[in-house]
């Protein structure tokens, strides 16, 4: 049986891996498309697959050092210094 086409809040929130709120703030910021009849929205899969596509994170081709960012601790002495 194919899925439905169109789904509630909870369900789209949880087809795009989000909790409800964080859909609804999607929505009021026009990044996710929904459909108010009265009171209750829904959502067209469609329209979310193309949020998770235009949402998708690609790699750049700048390299970064494995720690970059990161003050490496200092190395303890191999000898203690003698006083003179």
């Amino acid at each position: 049986m194919p899925s439905p086409e169109w789904l509630s809040t909870d369900d789209a929130a949880a087809y795009i891996g989000v909790r409800a709120p964080t859909l609804r703030r999607l929505v009021e910021r026009g990044e996710v498309i929904a459909f108010q009849i009265g009171r209750v929205r829904r959502y067209r899969r469609s329209d979310l697959d193309a949020f998770l596509d235009q949402a998708q994170v690609r790699p750049t081709n700048r390299q970064q050092p494995p720690q970059a960012g990161r003050i490496p601790a200092p190395a303890p002495p191999d000898q203690p210094i003698a006083a003179p």
